[in-house]
């Protein structure tokens, strides 16, 4: 997927507990038609898993909870 046509926000990598988080684009989108969440993309990831079709998502509530997933469950998204 090419990513550089979407609109990315930014969160700057940060220090807490003397431990590095790498910084993230996050890009917006609508999860299974209904509600908003954002696509996570590290800036470094020694995983591959977008080569792998495997993505990070969040939204403001329990995505398991809300639509009864499970560990390694697909959900359908449309980027915003």
């Amino acid at each position: 997927m090419d990513f550089s046509k979407l609109e990315a926000i930014i969160v700057e990598g940060f220090y807490r507990e003397e431990e590095w988080f790498d910084s993230v684009k996050c890009y917006k989108i609508i999860i299974e038609h209904e509600l908003s969440g954002a696509l996570i993309i590290p800036e470094r990831s020694i995983y591959k898993e977008l080569a792998l079709g495997i993505v990070e998502i969040i939204a403001p509530i329990n995505l398991k909870e809300y639509f009864n997933l499970k560990n390694g469950d697909g959900v359908e998204f449309e980027f915003l």
